[in-house]
């Protein structure tokens, strides 16, 4: 049940979000209204994006993912650092990656969530780490981040 949510939360994303890069749609996808809000409320951080592109391959990746391996918290853990190394923005990368995921996990559990702020804290700690030092295995990093976003996830939901 769980597993299908997301699948359809990520398609949606990914549908919108090619949506708007073809011209298609005005309307901004979430991961670009979040970014531009973190942007806006810090003026030392400098709008922009550097690859769309990246943005929607960090989306199918997930879905694909999660098509393979029918596992929640992974999937949410391969779309997190697809866009935390890909670094599609000019600045932001790791705030407005942490804020997507948050919007997701609030979508997918109908705001019937609590997310403990030492989770978030540590969640952006580890993101930082991975952005400056990438490990050379990618499921390294995957499983660090998948390991607190399983802890964030309700008990038996995953």
């Amino acid at each position: 049940m769980l597993e299908e949510k997301l699948l359809k939360i990520l398609e949606v994303l990914l549908k919108e979000f090619e949506a708007w890069i073809r011209g298609k749609s005005e309307e901004k996808p979430l991961i670009i209204e979040i970014h531009d809000k973190l942007i806006a409320n810090n003026t030392y951080s400098e709008g922009g994006v550097i690859n769309l592109d990246d943005i929607g391959i960090a989306i199918y990746s997930a879905i694909e993912d999660l098509m393979r391996n029918h596992d929640v918290s992974r999937s949410l853990a391969v779309l997190t650092y697809h866009l935390v190394i890909s670094h599609p923005f000019v600045d932001g990368n790791k705030r407005t990656t942490l804020g997507f995921l948050l919007e997701i996990l609030h979508d997918l559990f109908e705001d019937k969530i609590e997310i403990p702020q030492d989770l978030v804290d540590r969640l952006m700690q580890t993101l930082v780490e991975i952005a400056d030092n990438p490990p050379e295995e990618d499921e390294v990093a995957i499983s660090r981040i998948r390991s607190i976003i399983r802890d964030l996830i309700p008990v038996n939901q995953d």
